[in-house]
């Protein structure tokens, strides 16, 4: 286990030093490791995405025991304390491993002078567990709050503000619960009950949702082991987004534009719906799928080939310069915009800590200036598909009304919190071009 230690505190730095996106750092890892044993793929996920969720709390034990402060320590022993405090705490690792392997793993990072203070800091917590995690001493509601869920004070002040502590509490404890694993019926395929129970058949735990195409898996090693997606039959998309994609209220022969769609599960999904059996006429419209960049292009391009659909065609193309050849084009343009992702923390935790009230002023600046485009895209008595994957109202309720200020007029919207339905926050909103 000493390599995977090693390999484990490659990721947590990258992420928490490096600042780079956990389950892209994660998935990079996975992809070039095959050969691990699904222990050791647990083991790795489990631990480096658990230092970084609880990277708070576990900087409040460590400072509390240790004269050097993490915020001062070398980026390689704070890593390694991180890890070290997260299987003492956290994991069902024995004491003396913890302490051990971590000492072992500061050797071999050519840290030797420093094992007998990784091992006193360890030692010590292990001995004091209980002390040092017991939170009832803080007084104030916002840094109790913010140590119990590694969650910055900023964060959890905004959620208690606007939608109560209660609601508060219930979304940050959802982002600790594991990550779920929804999946959408490509029914134009297969029928959502047969899907149900080939899964089910090849041993694969399946559950049925609220929404008919949408079932919950789990119990597989990687999605490219199940044959059922490698032809296409499924796409993953979390229960909120497919929400979302319910309301758009597609036909045949509609022309639909996705401005921001990569890794394409909205366009995928209206693409389904125009092609299945449930429409009269399956086959007819076609949806434009864009995104900023060839590479997500390219991850649109790979769903759109795996799910062998003929009705989406793909374009490199900026949300914020506009594009006279869709002025007034589209019967529905969906706006699926960059946003500072609160919804999602419990799938992509490092958010937390990269997120900033100025950071989501610039965002909002953003939407804007996509928003601007998107509602000259619409064909007149056509709709506006809106969302987002954040609670913020700056980001979502006050873009409605920037919308409606452009002659729209908003036919739904809502605002889901994390843990709504077991699905991840997220926020959409339906308006027609009066």
């Amino acid at each position: 286990m000493a390599d995977i230690r090693n390999d484990c505190l490659n990721l947590v730095n990258a992420v928490l030093e490096d600042h780079r996106p956990s389950h892209l750092v994660i998935a990079e890892y996975l992809d070039t490791h095959a050969a691990l044993e699904d222990r050791d793929r647990s083991f790795v996920k489990r631990l480096v995405m658990g230092v970084v969720e609880r990277k708070l709390m576990l900087d409040h034990v460590i400072d509390a025991v240790s004269k050097t402060k993490t915020a001062k320590m070398k980026p390689a022993i704070r890593g390694i304390i991180r890890m070290g405090v997260y299987q003492l705490i956290y994991m069902n690792v024995p004491d003396s491993a913890a302490c051990n392997e971590s000492v072992k793993l500061a050797k071999k990072r050519g840290f030797t002078n420093l094992g007998g203070f990784v091992n006193g800091v360890l030692r010590t917590v292990a001995k004091n567990k209980d002390g040092l995690t017991d939170l009832t001493t803080v007084k104030d509601d916002i840094t109790r709050m913010s140590l119990r869920f590694s969650m910055p004070e900023w964060i959890v002040r905004y959620f208690c503000d606007n939608y109560g502590e209660e609601a508060a509490e219930r979304a940050f404890g959802h982002y600790f619960e594991p990550s779920k694993t929804f999946i959408r019926c490509n029914s134009s395929k297969i029928a959502p009950d047969e899907l149900f129970e080939r899964l089910k058949a090849r041993g694969i735990a399946a559950e049925k949702t609220d929404i008919e195409r949408c079932l919950k898996i789990s119990d597989y090693s990687k999605l490219g082991g199940i044959p059922e997606f490698e032809e296409g039959l499924f796409t993953v998309q979390d229960m909120s987004s497919i929400m979302a994609g319910e309301i758009a209220d597609v036909r045949p022969g509609m022309k639909v534009l996705d401005l921001c769609a990569a890794p394409g599960g909205k366009s995928l999904n209206i693409a389904d719906r125009m092609m299945s059996a449930e429409n009269k006429a399956p086959g007819q419209g076609t949806v434009t799928a864009c995104d900023i960049s060839e590479q997500k292009v390219r991850l649109i391009d790979e769903n759109i080939a795996r799910c062998g659909f003929q009705n989406i065609e793909t374009r490199v193309n900026d949300a914020t310069v506009f594009v006279p050849d869709f002025e007034n084009a589209f019967d529905i343009v969906i706006a699926d915009v960059p946003c500072s992702g609160l919804g999602i923390i419990g799938r992509k935790p490092d958010i937390k800590y990269n997120m900033t009230p100025e950071g989501q002023k610039e965002l909002v600046a953003l939407q804007r200036s996509i928003l601007e485009n998107a509602v000259r895209y619409v064909k007149q008595g056509g709709r506006l598909l809106f969302s987002t994957c954040t609670v913020n109202r700056a980001e979502n309720e006050e873009n409605v009304s920037f919308i409606e200020r452009k002659g729209f007029k908003c036919e739904l919207q809502k605002q889901l919190l994390p843990g709504d339905n077991g699905a991840d926050g997220f926020f959409y909103a339906k308006l027609i071009k009066a």
